[in-house]
């Protein structure tokens, strides 16, 4: 019988595989006690320091500014007569624009439309001397008011006596038009 041979000092040695679940497990808890470790850190360390610390709370208020803007002492609408309308009668409507209670200025413009049963040869005019004629539809008159005070725009209209026949309205009917006035702030 023969004797097997045998290396002397040579040890068998067995490798244990850790399962890879837990190898990430065991990485996860390592990452959260380091996380863990700072966060400890950082508080011991903001708590070593003392300092004060004053919280102040205030109230801003403003107070709003007054608009009232008017048309011949209305805030909405406002009627006005020209009286009796014949050939051969002139005169003029005053509109009065009040901004006398805004604590803002006023950009006015005042507008024309609507003629109703209105005579061909009654002409409205911008100015006394009757040379800028207002074109219903079409022309716009514009003011600015400081606020605090007040303006006025004043309409003129003239139905010259003619030597030919009126064409238009026949007698005992109203003739009317529309003046839009509308007032915007002043930009500051």
């Amino acid at each position: 019988m023969e004797k097997s041979k045998k290396k002397v000092g040579a040890k068998k040695t067995t490798k244990v595989v850790e399962p890879v679940a837990k190898k990430k497990n065991n990485q996860l808890k390592a990452t959260i006690m380091g996380i863990a470790m700072i966060v400890a850190a950082l508080g011991l360390g903001v708590g070593t320091y003392a300092y004060y610390q004053s919280t102040i709370t205030g109230t801003v208020s403003g107070s709003i500014t007054a608009w009232s803007f008017l048309v011949n002492e209305k805030a909405t609408d406002f009627t006005a007569n020209l009286g009796d309308l014949k050939p051969g009668v002139s005169g003029q409507l005053t509109l009065n624009l009040s901004a006398e209670d805004s604590g803002l200025g006023v950009n006015a413009v005042v507008s024309f439309s609507g003629k109703t049963n209105w005579p061909a040869n009654l002409k409205l005019y911008s100015d006394a001397g009757k040379t800028s004629e207002i074109i219903v539809g079409t022309t716009t008159i514009s003011r600015t008011i400081a606020a605090g005070s007040a303006d006025t725009v004043v309409i003129y209209y003239d139905w010259p006596l003619g030597t030919s026949a009126e064409t238009g309205p026949t007698a005992n009917q109203n003739a009317s038009f529309v003046v839009t006035v509308v007032g915007t702030q002043v930009q500051q």
